[in-house]
């Protein structure tokens, strides 16, 4: 399996796709010979190399799963190489509840910046989005 990193695809099993046999290129690299003519389809089709390892999806390891709920789908995806759709199904396959931010207390004092100063100097001050400040601005009935 020399040039192979299991559960990705290398550009080394790539390059066996072209001079090798499916069969040759399941043995050497351990993946089922579906896979090796779903990829072999994907390379003739000039799919990239990261699409191809993306759309493969994931080998949950233990590690992978404990990531579930801690981060948005879409930052494990990133993490992961995969899609967000693949992520969603695997958390809500496991009920496991998605992860929500802790969105900001607006305390009074923060509440009375709003107004006097521009939403984009307190959403700069506060590290917060201006859509965030505007909607709350609005939210309070205070004028911009």
């Amino acid at each position: 399996m020399n040039g192979h990193i299991p559960g990705y695809w290398t550009v080394e099993d790539i390059e066996r796709l072209s001079h090798m046999s499916i069969a040759e290129v399941a043995q050497q690299t351990g993946y089922p010979i579906e896979e090796v003519m779903r990829v072999r389809q994907l390379v003739n089709q000039r799919v990239a190399l990261t699409e191809i390892n993306r759309r493969r999806g994931v080998n949950w390891s233990e590690g992978h799963i404990a990531l579930l709920g801690t981060l948005p789908d879409q930052e494990i995806a990133y993490l992961l190489g995969c899609s967000r759709q693949a992520v969603t199904a695997k958390r809500k396959a496991l009920n496991i509840k998605p992860h929500k931010r802790i969105g900001l207390q607006w305390t009074n004092e923060l509440i009375l910046q709003l107004g006097r100063s521009s939403d984009r100097q307190v959403a700069e001050q506060m590290g917060i989005s201006l859509r965030a400040v505007l909607n709350t601005r609005q939210a309070q009935g205070i004028k911009g």
